[in-house]
């Protein structure tokens, strides 16, 4: 399943990571964000789904803030957002936002690609772009305070980072989370598109830290892919924990650098 596909042109973009209790009825835009725009009045914008269909949304205004309100909800629930999954927006100008939605793994939530509005089709657009990349700004609000907010801003912080990344080999990011210290899961498209369509030894490097022998493991019936033993020993000897940031890079069908960002 293709991405979303993002140009490299230097389209304003924003990071949010989603949390019920702040996000779910409305989302704040980021006051620094504007810099990067001319400022978006109130009214309708338009939110393309990574389906290519659109869902409006109300802009609002509220004590020098800007949110996305009614039709947020909608755009939520249709995508089944849920705790900690991440979405980037890229700014088209004419108040147009381009959302990629990513799941806990760190990769794209490929459900996501198939999602229509669930009442009225609104509309639909065809996109001709055929570039892809990471490339997001992340700016926190500083509504976000106490232990739980500031360990989610170092998650999102970590994934940012990731996320900026730039490598000639194919890459993606998956974020640690409670059980991957026993296996690791892949992204389904990622590991179809790059990876062997069978199960096999791998080799894993960290630069100038180390390298681990893995296995590689591909079940067919569901379709799933992971790192599975050996991974245990990777995932303690370099002191993982959740919320940190990897960047898998395919150097050989049979070798992946992982580059670690820390939450």
């Amino acid at each position: 399943m293709p991405s979303l596909p993002f140009d490299n042109t230097r389209s304003p973009r924003f990071l949010k990571v989603f949390l019920p209790g702040l996000t779910s009825q409305t989302l704040g835009i980021p006051p620094a964000f504007w810099k990067h725009t001319n400022r978006l009045s109130t009214g309708t914008a338009s939110l393309q789904g990574p389906s290519g269909n659109i869902w409006p949304v109300n802009l609002i205004t509220k004590e020098g803030h800007t949110f996305f309100e009614n039709g947020w909800q909608k755009f939520v629930r249709d995508h089944s957002i849920k705790c900690g999954n991440v979405l980037v927006f890229r700014y088209d100008g004419d108040s147009h936002f381009k959302v990629q939605v990513f799941d806990s793994s760190g990769g794209e939530k490929e459900d996501c690609f198939s999602v229509k509005p669930c009442e009225d089709a609104i509309m639909s657009e065809a996109d001709g772009d055929t570039q892809n990349t990471r490339q997001t700004a992340v700016v926190f609000p500083a509504s976000w305070s106490g232990k739980k907010n500031a360990k989610m801003k170092g998650r999102a912080r970590a994934f940012e980072h990731a996320c900026s990344f730039r490598s000639n080999y194919p890459t993606v990011v998956v974020i640690i989370h409670d059980s991957y210290d026993r296996y690791l899961k892949l992204p389904n498209a990622f590991s179809r598109a790059h990876l062997r369509k069978m199960s096999t030894d791998m080799l894993l490097r960290v630069p100038k830290v180390g390298e681990w022998s893995i296995r590689y493991h591909c079940h067919k019936n569901p379709m799933k892919y992971a790192l599975s033993r050996g991974w245990p020993a990777f995932f303690s000897n370099n002191s993982l924990k959740v919320g940190d940031s990897l960047v898998l890079e395919v150097v050989h069908e049979r070798e992946m650098l992982v580059h670690i960002f820390r939450a």
